[in-house]
């Protein structure tokens, strides 16, 4: 801190101070440089911290919820058709705001309003998919239900003048349904004659997580745009289901790099979704991610 020693300096010392103060003031909230990293924390409420846009620039806007619950920050799913049988079916909803009144849109995030991830319980089977969006706010897709047992939803959305939100919700179907054991950590996947490896530590910190796709020895060709990214990756928490998306700071190509971190400590069920051509590909992985 700057200090007056005598009178004679007193007028250069509070010059002095005020452009410190001025300059200090102009540096605060910038996101210059910020890491291209989307992080939902475990909330009801608002998170304070900045969370991340579908477009895969930082957000300084606090997100609501993680996708474990229904309601977060008064916003909350209303299930409207929920499937019960076996096979496909459709699957409707409406996202009502803090005021009682469906949501009637919501901005659009890489490409689409609104990110509907679909998983059964254990981890064993992985939809991301887009509903529409009718005049009266209900988002309306069908939806593969391959078995039975408890599946879990999450919409992902930001609605127009609002903020983002994740909310979840499950459906039963078919009865109970025996649980897959999750597969062991591994660092590679194969998918559709891919082979996808894996770089890097999962951790709380935000650290490089890679990830290099191959295909006959060699590394990929053909590797494009997915949903306006290089790739999509989702991260969810084996114990609770909680939700984190990420999306590459790197181009589409063989070669992806995420600057990731996750809310907490734990064991992850990571799917890398990528295209190559029209046609999109998932690698899954189970990931130990440490604090």
């Amino acid at each position: 801190m700057l200090h007056a020693r005598n009178r004679a300096y007193l007028g250069l010392a509070l010059s002095s101070l005020l452009i410190l103060f001025t300059s200090c003031g102009s540096n605060s909230g910038s996101t210059s440089g910020t890491p291209k990293t989307s992080v939902t924390t475990a909330s009801d409420g608002m998170d304070g911290m900045a969370g991340m846009d579908h477009s895969g620039t930082m957000a300084m806007d606090p997100v609501a919820g993680d996708g474990t619950k229904d309601s977060a920050a008064g916003y909350t799913l209303q299930p409207i058709t929920v499937p019960t049988a076996i096979g496909t079916q459709p699957y409707s909803f409406k996202v009502v705001g803090p005021d009682g009144a469906a949501i009637k849109d919501a901005e659009v995030e890489q490409t689409k309003k609104l990110h509907l991830i679909v998983v059964r319980s254990d981890l064993s089977l992985y939809q991301h998919i887009h509903p529409a969006l009718a005049a009266d706010g209900t988002w309306t897709i069908p939806v593969s239900f391959a078995t039975e047992g408890r599946w879990h939803i999450i919409a992902d959305l930001t609605p127009v003048k609002g903020t983002r939100v994740v909310l979840g919700t499950d459906v039963s179907i078919g009865g109970a349904g025996a649980n897959q054991a999750l597969p062991a950590a591994e660092k590679t996947a194969k998918v559709d004659g891919f082979v996808v490896t894996m770089g890097g530590q999962l951790t709380t910190a935000e650290k490089p997580v890679t990830f290099a796709i191959t295909k006959d020895g060699a590394p990929a060709t053909n590797i494009t745009d997915y949903l306006g990214a290089g790739g999509h990756l989702v991260a969810l928490k084996v114990d609770t289901l909680a939700y984190t998306h990420l999306h590459p700071n790197s181009a589409a190509g063989p070669s992806l790099s995420f600057d990731a971190a996750v809310p907490t400590a734990g064991t992850y069920r990571l799917f890398l979704q990528f295209a190559s051509g029209a046609q999109v590909h998932t690698a899954e992985f189970t990931v130990v991610a440490t604090s």
